[in-house]
């Protein structure tokens, strides 16, 4: 069946259906269409309509700019906006506090904000980043960055300028090695760097004194460093799907942690001076490894989630599998889902 159309051309002179003897618009996307049955077609125009929506989004993203520009809104929500490119209005926004920007086409690094002394929370993440902005560190105030699931590969020293920053998400943005200095985060308290490439730490990693919640998953991690026992603060660590073989010393000497992840390693025995040396430890799952023996001291853990790891002679699976959604709740190693906020 063919498709009729009419020509939309504001000078055209025909202004009538025609049988374009097509059966599908699919073809009809920005490049030229062979119409092999066309009857009586003398003027035609195809419309894009994925760029119809681009400017249209674009007019909306400059709207909502000028009325946080005028009232001087401090919290603006830009998410889902199809943005490419900044436009100058980002570098008037002079009040802005907290500025989401995730789930667009940003690729050039974003050097318009970096101006936004008064930012407190930046939220960059799924955009198509292969660079942060030069002058990033300028953001003194940044107590939150999550430019996760971008293809940074390389992150800059400058990011460990920002020296408010108390929350980084670094998920999924194919880095192989953290920055020599991220040290100097002095006030970091949460980080994610799940899904990426990283085989080892920065020796100034351990100096993260107030970090308390960290995740590792998803790495080449086989062991970590013999100092890592100076993350005083340190009560979650997540080190799911990794290559470590046991659990390294440097972890038994955790003073507060409570909750241990270490699910999908190659670990094959778990000693019990590792499980009393943790003295603080609820919390311990190691689904998936290859443990064949348990050590004597599992009881004095709230939950431990052991399923699939091989062990024999065990006569339930309850009382080492109890509390498996306590576990995953508290010890989630998810980003926290950003707030939409519709005020903006």
């Amino acid at each position: 069946m063919g498709i009729y159309m009419m020509c939309t051309h504001r000078i055209c002179r025909y202004g009538k259906i025609v049988n374009a003897g097509i059966s599908s618009t699919a073809p009809l996307k920005r490049k030229c269409v062979e119409f092999s049955k066309v009857e009586s077609l003398q003027c035609a125009r195809v419309i894009d309509y994925k760029c119809r929506q681009q400017r249209m989004d674009l007019l909306v993203v400059e709207e909502i700019l000028q009325r946080a520009i005028q009232n001087n809104l401090e919290t603006i929500n830009l998410s889902h906006r199809n943005i490419g490119v900044l436009s100058n209005s980002f570098q008037k926004l002079k009040n802005v506090k907290r500025l989401l920007l995730n789930d667009n086409q940003i690729m050039m690094p974003p050097s318009e904000l970096t101006d936004l002394v008064k930012l407190e929370e930046l939220v960059l993440d799924n955009n198509k980043l292969t660079l942060l902005p030069t002058g990033l560190c300028k953001l003194t105030n940044l107590t939150y960055l999550n430019v996760s699931h971008n293809p940074l590969s390389v992150l800059s020293d400058e990011i460990c300028q920002l020296c408010s920053l108390h929350q980084l998400w670094l998920v999924d943005c194919q880095i192989v090695n953290l920055p020599p200095n991220i040290g100097n985060l002095k006030y970091l308290r949460k980080l994610s760097v799940r899904e990426n490439y990283l085989e080892s730490l920065p020796p100034s990693f351990m100096e993260l004194e107030n970090l308390s919640w960290l995740c590792l998953s998803e790495n080449t991690i086989r062991n970590l460093p013999k100092k890592f026992y100076k993350l005083i603060s340190l009560t979650h660590l997540n080190l799911n799907q990794n290559q470590i073989s046991e659990v390294p010393d440097s972890v038994s000497e955790l003073p507060n942690l409570t909750c241990l992840l270490m699910k999908s390693n190659f670990i094959k025995e778990v000693k019990d001076d590792t499980i009393l040396a943790l003295s603080k430890l609820t919390k311990f799952d190691l689904r998936d490894n290859e443990i064949q023996e348990k050590p004597s001291h599992w009881k004095g853990l709230d939950y431990i989630m052991i399923g699939h790891s091989g062990l024999n002679g065990i006569q339930s699976n309850d009382d080492l599998t109890s509390g498996q959604d306590e576990i995953e709740n508290e010890c989630s190693d998810e980003e926290e889902e950003t707030e939409e906020n519709d005020d903006s």
